[in-house]
């Protein structure tokens, strides 16, 4: 799958269309994949990155390490795992409604 997002430019037409916010569904390896390759685009370009959204069902795995690939999170199970340093990523409970939610904070 990933080798067809690559010969398909996914990551250069997602640049080239300038979005204010990319918001991933569902797939953390193909999310993470993505984020790297769209990344080389914005690396030495004068256009900013935009927002980095992800849709998931839970929230509890992810770590300081995941925000190179995502800046925010909405997640529709609410368990989390403790950490030491009582880190919590950023995100937000949206329920079962959550593509809805998701949407509308968006847009808000």
């Amino acid at each position: 799958m990933h080798d067809k997002l690559l010969q398909a430019d996914l990551s250069k037409k997602i640049y080239q269309s300038r979005p204010d916010l990319i918001l991933n569904v569902d797939n953390e390896y193909m999310t993470f994949m993505l984020m790297d390759e769209i990344k080389k685009y914005y690396k030495n370009s004068a256009v900013d990155m935009p927002q980095r959204h992800y849709l998931n069902r839970f929230v509890r795995d992810f770590r300081q390490w995941t925000e190179k690939y995502v800046d925010y999170m909405h997640f529709t199970v609410p368990l989390t795992c403790g950490t030491g340093d009582n880190y919590q990523f950023p995100g937000e409970y949206i329920g079962q409604y959550g593509v809805y939610e998701a949407v509308k904070h968006i847009y808000n």
